[in-house]
């Protein structure tokens, strides 16, 4: 359960199911960017590079996987994936 504590005298307003055709538009733009991230800044799948990355790191280690020196730009998307190790490595026992 969550709860939102405001302050006396804020006004709140609740979701109604019109808020739907009233804010769709901007519902779709929103959903557009969660889907494909870098759309809102103009970002295209071509103008993207992949850094593929395939480290095993120890239980207490901490390395540098990526240093990326090409200049400014936008992490438009970041895959972590857990290797399968025993319970007993997971919880560095």
């Amino acid at each position: 359960m969550q709860v939102r504590e405001y302050e006396t005298g804020t006004e709140v307003v609740r979701f109604r199911a019109n808020d739907l055709e009233t804010y769709g538009d901007d519902i779709e733009v929103t959903a557009n960017a969660l889907r494909t991230p870098g759309s809102l800044m103009g970002i295209t799948a071509e103008e993207t590079i992949a850094y593929p990355v395939n480290v095993t790191i120890k239980a207490g280690e901490a390395i540098n996987v990526l240093a990326l020196e090409d200049g400014p730009g936008a992490l438009a998307e970041l895959t972590l994936q857990e290797s399968q190790f025993p319970l007993q490595e997971r919880l560095f026992l």
